[in-house]
């Protein structure tokens, strides 16, 4: 019986990876890689996919985490570890991303809105994808933005192209169904521990929720939040190792039913709020774990 031969991704392909093919004679199928042909999709589950093959069915990846590209880097290792794909080790060190997050959450079964993410240059050639899983109304985010800056509601397709026609050169962007919701909720987590909630409800004519968009906000006692959203936003804070961190958690508002979007590492806090509580309360326990007061 033929042995099947192994399917080797080198991602992104050296220059001399010709040469090194030749090496194994055809012993083993080496995939030249680019990550310009790598697509994200979030939906129902997640895969990650070269040039339309799924990672996982490869029999080893070579992927290397270039500056440029550390994020989406650490996502596929992400993926392929969930799947026990080998592959090189990937730096763990890199700065936080929307995308690293978003594959963080899916992995761990965690409630988030169906996503499509590919690198800018690729986009243009990729709108019936974006459209097929995101379907329209959707958000348009800056992977490494905060606050809502670089987000954008899109209602149709010609929208959708001229929009990606004008997005910034060096940055990349997540595409994601839009949730119709009347509120999201802030719920802020201290060393596994709900410790402040809020509804904020979004300015007329707004889609983001956040309050420096005129969002307004209004605090919960923490004991009248559902069990299931103090479970979601205590998971997504662990999936991420942080002890400080507020879930922003949108709720669709046919079905009641919750959507993670996402983790902030460095929330605002409000003044005059339980927020202002909850953050002197964390901040004394480390100090007096550390022996400083």
């Amino acid at each position: 019986m033929k042995r099947r031969k192994k399917k080797v991704l080198v991602l992104p392909a050296p220059d001399g990876l010709k040469e090194i093919r030749r090496m194994y004679d055809g012993e083993v199928d080496i995939v030249r890689g680019a990550f310009k042909n790598i697509q994200f999709r979030f939906n129902h589950h997640l895969s990650i996919t070269h040039k339309g093959i799924d990672l996982k069915d490869f029999d080893f990846v070579w992927v290397s985490s270039l500056l440029s590209t550390r994020d989406m880097s650490r996502s596929i290792s992400l993926y392929l570890e969930h799947h026990d794909v080998p592959h090189t080790a990937v730096n763990d060190g890199e700065g936080a991303s929307k995308l690293i997050d978003l594959t963080h959450f899916y992995l761990k079964g965690l409630p988030t809105p169906d996503t499509f993410f590919q690198q800018r240059q690729n986009l243009s050639s990729s709108s019936v994808n974006i459209e097929s899983i995101c379907r329209f109304p959707l958000v348009v985010k800056d992977i490494k933005g905060s606050r809502g800056k670089n987000s954008y509601l899109v209602s149709s397709k010609e929208e959708l192209m001229e929009l990606i026609d004008t997005l910034p050169k060096n940055r990349n962007f997540v595409f994601q169904e839009f949730i119709p919701n009347y509120y999201d909720w802030g719920i802020l987590v201290a060393k596994g521990e709900v410790v402040s909630a809020e509804k904020s409800f979004p300015a007329s004519g707004e889609f983001r929720n956040n309050a420096c968009h005129g969002a307004r906000e209004v605090f919960v006692d923490v004991d009248e939040v559902d069990q299931r959203l103090k479970n979601i936003a205590i998971k997504s804070c662990e999936v991420l190792n942080l002890e400080w961190g507020r879930a922003d958690i949108v709720i669709e508002k046919d079905t009641n039913d919750p959507h993670l979007l996402e983790v902030n590492r460095f929330p605002g806090i409000t003044l005059d709020s339980s927020e202002v509580t909850a953050f002197s309360g964390y901040l004394r326990k480390r100090l007096e774990n550390e022996s400083i007061i």
